[in-house]
């Protein structure tokens, strides 16, 4: 009888739990709320669910209006931010009065936003808008997607410049201490610095913004019209030339394992690359490559590999490389031993393989000579340029690599014909994909579960308005100088907090204050970086300051170069949209983009950091009513009375280098 009764109670007892779990995936759906600035309007901005699975356009999910809540979403349908938006929130901790949606099921998605017109024209459900075509019927219409895949209470989503930029998004998942992973995505510039710096990327510059002749509205990457760019002649012809590019790593397999299949099956890979006088690739399989058995293989998957064997050679044509699905794209046809050439890369044993081939070119890796650690990248394996399981098992962090570093395209290769110039302009100022095959670092997608928390949403920020945007190199810079920005963040913070932080004096920041790393050749060399507002009030130069913010809680006013460019440390300058020098009675207009060029000397007074050839500035733009201060130390700095003492000498010297500059350079 007890046993009996005991199993009632745990028939009981479980079909509860089912029903609590049940209910869980019911009651916790991913909320997502979207933000937008002052300067856009909900009213005139749009967002719409594509995806197209199996036949079918698909989402669940639902959104609350000014009248109505529950209301059902659909797919391709153009929703105005102002009729997601209501006084009822959407869920969890969502906030009300913001636009927002709730989702509980949209597969391998993708969510367009749209600025002006009516939305997007859907011809049908398989729809996706071409952006290089100037037939389809979105062409001249502003829009911006990223990805999303909802099932239950799980989201994944990612950033996207691949095919083109329009509008700069960000996502950032909130309340989601537990489950998140890689979060938040950022674009750190406006739209018109993103677009900008794109612009920049072409053979002719601009000549891939679009439409051409009308009004612009994108950046058109190269894995859509690669003609726009340089192609792969020079690195794949000449600079890669006498050198081989060893793939090595583990494959994890497609579907379950053992997969029943040795081009699935999990297995090691272990390929040499040449490549002829012309630039086609041979990837030829060495010792140890095919194995299902390895070290790196968990014992309960292995099975047969492909091997090491004549069949598994891999060809892969320099025409096939140069056109927009080659390297640009990440999905060239390519040949397997006899077997009939692929039409794109394919998820299996070769196409892991070319795909680390690929993401090495985008980032410049191959024939690289650059040092890392006491080895030349070039001749490193593909494994150790990115991280992940190594053949005997070992596991190399992101961290310990050089993409994990920063260590990429035009650091590794000095010529621009040598690396994606396109996906190196979004690097610094954006963590999105810049090329496919950019997910090698495993830090793209960002990833959290309602079920466990349960008050988190997702945040997307429609053309982020901020006080400042990123700090990158200048356009201008001394003769023979080279700089790069290797990382930044920005921060918020009221004239007040400038002031309690580093005594500043009215002085009020109209930028983030912006701490940047960066790094100049030779060392010694003076370095010329940029940074954009748009948000400086309406009056003249005269009354803008450039504020260096050391980390000791002093500050050091920059001085303007009134004569133009002046590549001497500590001087300053602002330039408009067009590159021209503003001089300091010229004027400037709230919402006008403008750039702030500034010059700090490696190891110089505004440079903090004392490595020779590396530079660290925290640095912030914006108003001063007293213009008469240069240097000033904070009181209330939490630092010892031996170390301010030292501080002030320090001060001291570096504000009577600077009057004796100045004196001199008047005289």
């Amino acid at each position: 009888m007890k046993k009996i009764l005991l199993a009632v109670c745990l028939c009981i007892i479980s079909t509860f739990a089912t029903n609590v779990v049940n209910a869980a995936v019911a009651m916790d759906p991913v909320p997502i709320v979207f933000k937008i600035p002052s300067t856009l309007n909900a009213t005139n901005t749009y967002v719409q669910f594509f995806n197209y699975v199996n036949g079918v356009s698909s989402i669940v999910g639902t959104y609350n209006n000014g009248t109505t809540i529950g209301n059902t979403l659909q797919t391709k349908r153009a929703y105005l931010l102002s009729d997601l938006t209501s006084s009822t929130s959407v869920g969890g901790s969502a906030p009300a009065n913001v636009p927002a949606v709730s989702i509980t099921t949209f597969i391998s998605g993708r969510i367009y936003v749209t600025i002006g017109g009516a939305g997007l024209s859907v011809a049908s459900d398989s729809y996706q808008p071409n952006p290089a075509y100037p037939g389809d019927p979105n062409f001249t219409r502003r829009y911006q997607y990223f990805e999303a895949n909802v099932n239950a209470s799980s989201i994944t989503a990612d950033l996207s410049y691949i095919d083109f930029a329009s509008i700069s998004l960000s996502m950032d998942a909130v309340n989601a201490s537990t489950t998140v992973a890689n979060s938040p995505q950022l674009t750190t510039v406006k739209s018109s610095v993103l677009t900008d710096r794109l612009a920049a990327t072409a053979t002719t510059p601009d000549g891939n913004r679009l439409p051409v002749g009308g009004k612009f509205v994108r950046v058109i990457s190269p894995g859509m019209q690669a003609p726009l760019y340089h192609d792969w002649t020079h690195y794949l012809g000449t600079t890669i030339q006498g050198s081989t590019v060893n793939l090595n790593g583990t494959y994890v397999g497609t579907g379950a394992q053992p997969s029943g299949d040795n081009s699935t099956q999990a297995q090691s890979f272990s390929y040499l690359v040449t490549f002829d006088g012309s630039g086609n690739a041979t990837l030829t399989p060495q010792m140890g490559s095919g194995n299902g058995t390895a070290p790196c293989v968990p014992a309960v998957q292995q099975g047969p590999g492909v091997g090491k064997q004549a069949d598994a050679v891999i060809t892969i044509s320099l025409a096939n490389l140069n056109i927009a699905s080659g390297i640009y794209g990440n999905n060239p046809s390519y040949t397997v031993g006899s077997q009939n050439a692929t039409t794109g890369i394919v998820n299996d044993f070769s196409g892991r393989v070319v795909g680390d081939l690929l993401a090495g070119l985008s980032w410049g890796f191959p024939a690289s000579k650059v040092m890392y650690k006491g080895t030349a990248i070039g001749n490193m394996t593909s494994t150790e340029w990115w991280g992940g399981r190594m053949v005997d098992n070992s596991v190399l962090a992101l961290a310990d690599t050089p993409a994990g570093n920063g260590t990429v395209f035009g650091k590794v290769q000095p010529n621009p014909l040598d690396y994606h110039t396109y996906a190196a302009a979004l690097d610094g100022i954006t963590s999105g994909y810049g090329f496919p095959l950019q997910d090698r670092l495993g830090n793209n997608l960002l990833s959290f579960d309602t079920s466990t928390d349960t008050n988190a949403y997702l945040k997307i920020s429609i053309e982020p308005e901020a006080a400042g945007t990123a700090v990158f190199e200048s356009g201008s810079q001394a003769a023979g100088v080279t700089v790069k920005v290797t990382n930044f963040a920005g921060k918020t913070m009221t004239n007040s907090q400038v002031s309690a932080q580093y005594s500043t004096k009215d002085f009020t920041p109209h930028t983030f204050v912006c701490s940047f790393n960066g790094t100049v050749s030779p060392a010694g060399s003076v370095a010329t970086f940029m940074l954009d507002c748009d948000n400086f009030p309406t009056g003249t130069v005269s009354e803008l300051q450039l504020m260096k913010l050391y980390s000791s809680g002093a500050s050091l006013a920059y001085k303007y170069a009134v004569s133009g460019i002046d590549y001497t440390d500590g001087y300053w300058w602002v330039t408009d949209s067009s590159g021209n020098h503003l001089m300091q009675m010229d004027r400037v207009v709230y919402g006008t983009q403008y750039y702030i060029h500034f010059v700090i000397k490696d190891d110089g007074p505004y440079d903090e950091n004392a490595v020779a050839g590396q530079i660290t500035d925290p640095v912030a733009a914006g108003t001063k009513s007293d213009t008469s201060s240069g240097c000033v130390l904070n009181l209330n700095a939490d630092f010892t009375f031996e170390l301010a003492g030292l501080l002030i000498v320090a001060l001291f010297g570096m504000c009577l280098r600077r009057r004796v500059r100045v004196r001199t350079r008047n005289t």
